[in-house]
């Protein structure tokens, strides 16, 4: 078997991973039709995914594309499947905003958003190459401080139940986080590692691992999420406005 087979199976093996992805956060669309507000969020997560797997496959690099907008980064294409995943991330922190405003004020919100932020910018300063194009750079650090909320979404979602969370809630909030982890090795190991060359294919494939386990479990959420915790709102609100 040639290399040439080998990343054409792994290819049909990536694309049955996502299809069957896909049909998952179907059926659970279709199981929670019954309930307005969860109809809403599976809806939400439905979106979020099909604009991931839209970026998968621009990760996927078909055309074999390497240095195309810096001589620095090997891997610069994938910075192209942000188009993607940003809005694809976005509505899932939509989703999440839906469910939080239930339980935190706004303004306890935005503490966490601006801690986010602070860990975001610390991490992408001790991983960039800053002899990378300024194109590269704006990017991936804008969708750093994007990818770090949603990692923070799964602290979050964990912390409304504390310890006493369901398994379903564990796994979800386990799940957010991973899509943070994820894409740090991205960063770290695929984009900026290796002086720009990338450690691959570990990178790619340590990636889709965490990759593919967030997003399985993620696609979840509308199904485990309740909207009346056993804990009042009341206490919730007067722990977030602290």
């Amino acid at each position: 078997m040639t290399r040439s087979d080998t990343r054409y199976y792994i290819l049909a093996f990536e694309f049955a991973t996502l299809g069957l992805m896909l049909l998952n956060s179907l059926l659970i669309k279709a199981s929670v039709e019954g309930v307005p507000w969860r109809n809403v969020l599976a809806q939400g997560c439905l979106a979020s995914l099909i604009l991931c797997i839209c970026g998968d496959v621009v990760n996927f690099n078909l055309s074999n594309r390497f240095f195309d907008s810096s001589d620095v980064v090997k891997h610069d294409y994938l910075i192209d499947s942000v188009i993607f995943f940003a809005p694809g991330y976005m509505m899932l922190l939509l989703v999440m905003g839906y469910i939080f405003k239930h339980y935190y004020s706004a303004q306890y919100l935005a503490k966490v958003t601006l801690l986010s932020f602070a860990v975001a910018t610390l991490s992408y300063v001790n991983m960039v190459n800053v002899e990378a194009e300024l194109y590269i750079i704006v990017v991936t650090y804008f969708y750093s401080l994007l990818i770090t909320l949603i990692g923070a979404s799964g602290i979050l979602l964990w912390y409304m139940y504390g310890i006493s969370a369901p398994l379903g809630i564990w796994l979800c909030s386990i799940g957010l986080v991973l899509a943070t982890v994820a894409d740090c090795v991205i960063g770290t190991m695929w984009i900026f590692g290796n002086d720009g060359q990338g450690f691959y294919p570990l990178a790619r494939e340590l990636n889709w691992v965490l990759y593919i386990s967030s997003q399985s479990l993620v696609i979840h959420l509308p199904r485990v999420i309740e909207l009346t915790c056993i804990k009042r709102l009341s206490n919730y609100q007067s722990i977030a406005g602290q």
